[in-house]
């Protein structure tokens, strides 16, 4: 069983449209849609904004779903210059970038970073796949395999996007996924990100963002059902 999250119903509405003899059930609020997509078993459910609900949906997944896998899927802001809107982002690793953001003395911090772990190590298998399946999709030049960063509040300077990137060389920004890749790598479940970009991270990104979701979402969601394919074959 292949769990298929997001943030936004628009994220995996396509998604849910490819889905044979589905059956649903509720489970905390969160609407979850299993079934078979081109003979590959999976679960879909858009779990809501942020690391804690994003946590709890990839929880549900694994505990009630027994998914052996989970696949992260929606739009993320650009942090990578070169990046632009509609481009692919597939995570060889995520960060939670604001985990001791706000620690004032350099002791606290450096317990925090010994004791809690903040990357996580996306699947190999999977990001091999995808990165295949964003060159059919998409084209080379449109994709990238690299970082993503998960933080609860959207950056919206030039400043901390700059900040950001020259700090962890990372690739864009979003709210949920390094909190799923957590979860998963604590039970030993295999997960990567794919993120399409829907604006820069700046001062606009929430026009940007309104005004490019669809589009962005789209090429996201055709990517994973591209690496859907592939991962049955």
């Amino acid at each position: 069983m292949v769990g298929i999250q997001s943030a936004f119903e628009k994220e995996v509405e396509l998604i849910r449209e490819k889905v044979n003899d589905g059956r649903t059930e509720r489970c905390g609020g969160i609407e979850y849609l299993a079934g078979a997509i081109g003979g590959v078993e999976a679960v879909v459910a858009a779990g809501g904004t942020g690391k804690v609900r994003a946590a709890s949906c990839a929880q549900v997944l694994i505990d009630r779903f027994r998914a052996s896998r989970v696949i992260f899927c929606g739009v993320a802001g650009g942090i990578n210059p070169r990046l632009k809107v509609g481009d692919i982002v597939v995570s060889r690793d995520a960060i939670q970038y604001d985990h001791i953001g706000d620690t004032k003395t350099a002791i606290l911090g450096r317990f925090s970073a010994q004791f809690n772990t903040t990357r996580v190590i996306a699947d190999e298998t999977l990001v091999a796949l995808a990165e295949q399946a964003c060159r059919e999709v998409v084209g080379p030049e449109h994709c990238v395999a690299g970082t993503v960063l998960t933080g609860d509040r959207p950056v919206l300077t030039r400043r901390e996007r700059m900040r950001l990137f020259r700090r962890y060389g990372s690739d864009c920004v979003e709210m949920e996924g390094a909190a799923v890749g957590m979860v998963c790598t604590m039970h030993g479940v295999p997960f990567l990100l794919i993120r399409a970009i829907s604006d820069n991270a700046g001062l606009l990104a929430p026009l940007e963002f309104k005004r490019n979701l669809p589009e962005s979402a789209k090429r996201a969601q055709e990517v994973v059902l591209r690496l859907l394919t592939l991962v049955h074959q």
